[in-house]
Parts: C-alpha cells; structure tokens; sequence
C-alpha cells in the first residue's frame, strides 16, 4: 500500500515537473499591449456605443432595430467603396502606400473532396513558406 502511494507520488511529482520544462513565446507585434491605446485611431475608425467612460463614442441606435440594422453591410453582400466609410478608404490606402497590404496573396479554393482549402489548384504546399494556412494547422516563425 505504501509502495503504491509513493510511486503515485513520484508520477505525479514528475508531471508536475515535466509540465513547465517547455518555453513559452508570443508574438508582441504591436508593443507590449494587446490593445490599442485610446488616442489610437482605430478608435475613430471602429467606433463603440457611448458609455459612461468614453463619452465621445458614437450613440447607435437600439440594437436590432431597422436603423441599427442599416449602418451595416447586408449579410453575404460585398462592401462597395461607395458604401464604406471614408475614414475606412482612407486608411486602407495609407497602409497601402506603406507597403504593408500584401498584392501576392495566393487565394484558397474550397476542395470538396477533402474539406480544405487548395492554392494554385494544388501547387503550393499549404504548410509552406508561402501559404501556412490554418486550415493544415500551419503556424509561422515566432
């Protein structure tokens, strides 16, 4: 009996041990935070409901109600420049000349038979270098 505590006791010490042996890394992209400043202008571009700590925000009408409804692009209808706001045209093109909006992304198409996606009918390997889709549980350099 006592044998049988004290090698539970080892596999559990060891677990326990063996649990935090790996090291952890994060992307840290934007900084040490995972949100935006509130000075930034994504706040301006994404605006919340006033509240009683961010009286500046846009006041939108009742959830669900026709003219809640209409501040959005209908479901599964593609968003027009004409129907975008222009503070959202505008920064898109400003990352634009930036640089920083990739032209060479390969477009996945659905494969029927398998369930994922394919590139370039199948050509790219999509746990590569330049696909790395989820989809095959791909993940990037750290």
């Amino acid at each position: 009996m006592l044998s049988n505590s004290i090698i539970l006791l080892i596999l559990s010490l060891q677990s326990a041990c063996l649990a935090h042996v790996h090291h952890h890394s994060t992307r840290k992209i934007h900084g040490q935070n995972w949100y935006h400043a509130s000075d930034h202008n994504v706040h301006q571009l994404f605006g919340r409901q006033a509240s009683s700590t961010n009286s500046k925000a846009e006041v939108f009408p009742k959830v669900g109600s026709k003219e809640w409804k209409a501040l959005f692009p209908a479901p599964f209808e593609t968003l027009t420049k004409d129907a975008a706001k222009p503070a959202w045209i505008d920064a898109l093109n400003e990352v634009k000349a930036q640089g920083l909006i990739p032209t060479n992304v390969p477009i996945g198409k659905f494969n029927e038979t398998s369930g994922y996606p394919e590139y370039n009918g199948g050509q790219l390997d999509p746990k590569g270098d330049v696909v790395c889709s989820a989809s095959y549980f791909c993940r990037g350099p750290d």
